[in-house]
């Protein structure tokens, strides 16, 4: 059931994805893009990051694996601040084994800059809907200083750390992850969350992004996201 749902999830987001494109809106590099992950915020596949969506552009999302679904949207509020909800069949993935809704909030401390790393406060699921307590997290993001990538990597390429500490459904452990985007519309990730290894590729096209993972290096789950500025 969870796989139909997730399928079904993914037909829907596809088909309305060209329809709701726009085409001088996501002139950045992949690096830049950001995507939430499979609990409705930005970040990688579990682990939050500390980039937040842009001003007045919203995300929408439907992922899910073996163990869980889900669906959901977070929109940028100035630039510092997003504001994100998702629904949840949690099936044994999570305390509550049930469909639940998902509060996120996430609020940016200090942007990156060439030498500074982006630092951010935020919580998943602020209502506690999965009987974990609220997902309280401190986040950390930096990008690599992009000549020393480029010089091993290749011309197009760039490397993004994350690290971080949260309690609530991050279980009061840390998390870390990596991104490594690579030339054309490719990126790969690497993360640690709740003591598991998660990896996973992400593809990037202006504001469609499509995300596979492998989860505790034993089941897989997939999601598909498209992103737009409400302007």
């Amino acid at each position: 059931m969870h796989l139909a749902a997730v399928a079904c999830g993914l037909l829907i987001l596809g088909s309305a994805a060209p329809a709701l494109a726009q085409p001088d809106a996501f002139a950045r590099p992949n690096a830049e893009a950001r995507a939430p992950n499979f609990l409705g915020a930005t970040g990688l596949l579990l682990a939050p990051s500390a980039h937040v969506q842009r001003d007045r552009e919203v995300s929408i999302v439907a992922a899910g694996n073996a163990r869980f679904v889900a669906g959901g949207a977070v929109v940028g509020v100035g630039n510092r601040m997003e504001l994100g909800a998702a629904v949840l069949d949690s099936g044994d993935e999570f305390a509550a084994g049930e469909t639940e809704l998902l509060a996120n909030a996430r609020l940016n401390l200090f942007p990156e800059t060439l030498i500074r790393p982006a630092f951010s406060v935020g919580v998943s699921d602020a209502l506690d809907a999965l009987d974990l307590g609220p997902g309280w997290y401190l986040v950390t993001s930096k990008t690599i200083i992009p000549y020393f990538v480029r010089a091993v990597a290749g011309r197009e390429a760039a490397l993004k750390l994350h690290l971080g500490y949260g309690g609530g459904i991050y279980d009061e452990e840390p998390f870390a992850g990596l991104e490594l985007f690579g030339p054309g519309s490719l990126s790969g990730m690497a993360e640690v969350v709740h003591g598991r290894v998660n990896l996973g590729a992400r593809f990037f096209r202006r504001g469609l992004c499509v995300t596979a993972g492998l989860f505790a290096l034993d089941h897989g789950g997939g999601s598909i996201s498209y992103s737009l500025p409400l302007r």
